[in-house]
């Protein structure tokens, strides 16, 4: 049982991609480090992104490529921007967004809803 966890743990540090580069990120800001382990060149795992400043602005889950489980973004000041789960690819539970006031922007539940 050690030597599997051993060789998935080398596993998954050998196929993490860690950048330093400015990339347009699709939900306004841009991030500038970047954690995505990849399994048989898909993403695989839980994604991080973090800004020019070192604050984490987002983590995403993947499941062999599909979009799974959490995701969280989060404003340059590090409060929390949106949260939702994918199911297997689908948008699957509570969906809510915050304004940079704190206020809530929208929030809504969905039932593996298509993206």
């Amino acid at each position: 049982m050690s030597i599997l966890f051993l060789s998935f743990l080398h596993l998954t540090k050998s196929n993490t991609r860690k950048r330093d580069s400015s990339e347009e990120m699709t939900e306004g800001y841009k991030s500038c480090s970047v954690e995505q382990p990849m399994v048989d060149g898909q993403p695989h795992g839980t994604w991080k992104h973090w800004d020019e400043n070192g604050v984490l602005n987002s983590i995403e889950n993947f499941d062999h490529g599909i979009r799974h489980g959490h995701y969280k973004y989060f404003w340059e000041d590090g409060t929390a921007r949106a949260d939702y789960y994918f199911k297997y690819g689908k948008l699957h539970g509570l969906w809510t967004s915050w304004n940079k006031d704190g206020s809530v922007a929208h929030s809504q539940h969905y039932v593996n809803k298509v993206v």
